[in-house]
């Protein structure tokens, strides 16, 4: 990246990158990229999108202890992100609903809708609530718990039937739907439902 480039997306790329060597189970290198993307978002935190960089960098953080295959910090780091079952008596606290609810307006708003530009930050936060239960479930299922996994998947699911209402090319998020029907095939498979 050029020495100009915004922190923003050296945070971004730091983080990416980070969880790419994770999967890849380069561990050392993704330590080091986690490492240089947490310095910069603590040097950093009124940049534009901080908020969303410390969610994601907080699920990350999480799906490089599931490449380790160590479930239970994954769980105990999962459960710190709040990404559980909205409180029913405050439902507008959810980012799920709050999007669900401008869907259903935006279905009627005509001419300004159809020119309507998605609001990416809630988006955002919705992959990352989506990605954060998915994750729960596959380290809920590695610690034979298929109960507490198919409900982290459900939440998961939640989240993201209000991503395939969106108005944004669904091919980008196909990769988290292929993840959470692998997922929903291997709770099914270990309580003997295949």
């Amino acid at each position: 990246l050029p020495t100009d480039a915004p922190v923003g997306t050296r945070i971004e790329l730091l983080l990416v990158s980070g969880l790419a060597d994770s999967n890849l189970r380069f561990f050392d290198s993704a330590a080091t990229n986690f490492a240089k993307a947490d310095q910069l978002l603590s040097e950093n935190p009124g940049i534009d999108g901080a908020a969303v960089l410390a969610r994601k960098r907080e699920n990350y953080t999480a799906l490089d202890l599931l490449n380790r295959r160590n479930f239970t910090n994954a769980v105990t780091a999962l459960n710190q992100i709040s990404s559980e079952a909205a409180d029913a008596s405050q439902p507008l606290t959810d980012p799920t609903t709050i999007r669900a609810i401008n869907q259903r307006s935006d279905a009627n708003a005509g001419i300004s809708g159809a020119v309507a530009v998605p609001d990416v930050k809630s988006l955002s936060q919705i992959v990352i609530d989506t990605q954060a239960n998915w994750a729960r479930s596959v380290a809920l299922l590695a610690q034979s718990n298929p109960d507490g996994a198919k409900q982290a998947l459900d939440r998961a699911d939640r989240s993201f039937s209000v991503l395939k209402g969106e108005k944004v090319d669904q091919k980008q998020v196909m990769w988290l739907e292929a993840r959470i029907e692998r997922q929903r095939a291997r709770i099914a498979a270990r309580q003997g439902n295949i």
